[in-house]
């Protein structure tokens, strides 16, 4: 019995529920979608959840086309998800462009409806042998990023990949689904240079 009541003391609630809570001190109706796993850029690097905290007062979540499309049936109602990164889908597996894969979640305000789809773009470049072909070859088509042009260099190549992509996915998105708002949303890494 004393090492369960110690027990508690060593646990302690995560940042995202923290945030809440004091979020839902100024407005109880402040809530959340959460991803269901954590991503990194690397496997040795902190695991970083992503989702959306929204005013349930004046925001709903509303079940996501793309998300329902591909859920497993076994799972609940679809209001985000990571998007599909296969080929199957997106005409090219595209999973290897990210180091974090988007998340994608449809809300309602009102009668306007909308999705929001965000994303931590990589800053780092990959140093692995082939990583750059394997990044820029689904993204853009080509091998090298000197065939990118101007202002892409060896530092900002991969991110220029993600975002190439993510631009993709919101077209593929609007063109197979009712919602044609799709908000873009995340740290970008990209420089104004």
């Amino acid at each position: 019995k004393e090492k369960v009541r110690k027990a508690g003391d060593l646990y302690r609630d995560p940042g995202y529920l923290r945030v809440l809570n004091e979020l839902r001190k100024i407005d109880p109706s402040w809530s959340l979608v959460l991803a269901p796993s954590g991503e990194a850029a690397d496997e040795n690097y902190t695991q970083e959840l992503v989702g959306f905290y929204y005013r349930a007062s004046h925001v709903k979540p509303i079940v996501n086309e793309h998300c329902d499309k591909f859920k497993k049936k076994s799972h609940g109602t679809s209001y985000a998800c990571y998007p599909k990164l296969t080929k199957s889908w997106y005409g090219e597996s595209i999973r290897q462009v990210f180091s974090r894969r988007p998340f994608l979640g449809s809300f309602q305000a009102g009668s306007f409806d909308f999705s929001i789809l965000t994303s931590h773009i990589v800053f780092n470049t990959p140093v692995d042998e082939g990583g750059m072909e394997r990044v820029l070859k689904p993204s853009f088509g080509i091998s090298d990023y000197k065939e990118l042009g101007t202002g892409a260099n060896k530092a900002n190549f991969a991110r220029l990949a993600e975002m190439k992509v993510i631009l993709g996915m919101m077209n593929k998105i609007r063109e197979e689904s009712k919602e044609k708002d799709i908000i873009f949303l995340g740290d970008t890494n990209l420089e104004s240079s």
